[in-house]
């Protein structure tokens, strides 16, 4: 994989690593749909693939960037495509093309590069939470606009427990230590969701709540919580990168 040169249009991938529930589809979308929202206007054509194409070779296209979304699964199930997947993201990191891992796509970047995840054992973090930028958090290029502190959205049972090597850790907070991170100057992974509304939390918290109850929470207490979140701004962030650096390249 080469960096793309000016006056071509490859196109910027979401890879699509998994689906929501239906309900959430039903009424909002998939996460593609929602990234790409939360992307704004881009330059350049957005190509949704399906992990299962990884393995049918689609690897071998020149592509401008690529974010990798959440999915329902894990990524220690190891499942048949994700092999390929990361021999893509090492191929992609070594050549410079931008990346932005999400939730499952952070972890996968992480475990591609290097890292270490497993079963957060402190549980699931599910709902708003504050998480805390690391000084080179607060200047780096995709959190510099969000201040020290901010509200994300979550949902996950597994973290990043080592980052890869060379990693900056970018953020932080109590649950998980390794809520984003930057490998190199192209490649970041963050814990938390940026293209999620508060509507669709609240909606994942009403489908989840016997699940809640079963972990010993209180979905209620967990909806109480809920607000809004200013961490699009890392997705819309992303794609200046990957279009300012096709412009120069």
């Amino acid at each position: 994989m080469t960096a793309n040169s000016a006056g071509k249009r490859e196109p910027l991938v979401i890879l699509k690593s998994g689906v929501a529930e239906p309900e959430i589809v039903a009424r909002f979308g998939d996460f593609e749909d929602w990234i790409k929202t939360a992307l704004g206007e881009v330059d350049r054509p957005v190509a949704i693939v399906d992990c299962d194409k990884i393995l049918g070779g689609f690897a071998r296209i020149d592509i401008v960037g690529l974010i990798i979304t959440g999915a329902n699964e894990m990524v220690t199930d190891n499942a048949p495509w994700l092999e390929p997947a990361r021999e893509w993201i090492r191929s992609l990191h070594s050549n410079g093309v931008p990346i932005l891992g999400i939730c499952f796509g952070h972890q996968l970047l992480a475990q591609a590069l290097g890292g270490v995840v497993g079963y957060n054992p402190a549980g699931k973090e599910q709902g708003t939470a504050m998480i805390r930028c690391t000084e080179e958090g607060r200047t780096d290029v995709l959190f510099a606009a969000l201040g020290e502190e901010f509200p994300v959205q979550e949902s996950h049972w597994q973290s990043v427990f080592q980052m890869p090597p060379g990693a900056v850790r970018l953020a932080s907070n109590q649950m998980d230590i390794n809520q984003a991170f930057r490998v190199g100057n192209t490649s970041w992974g963050v814990q938390f969701h940026p293209e999620f509304t508060t509507q669709m939390v609240r909606e994942y918290v009403t489908i989840q709540a016997a699940e809640i109850r079963g972990r010993g929470e209180d979905p209620d207490e967990i909806r109480s919580r809920i607000s809004s979140s200013p961490a699009g701004a890392v997705l819309s962030a992303f794609s200046k990168v990957v279009f300012e650096r096709n412009r120069c390249g």
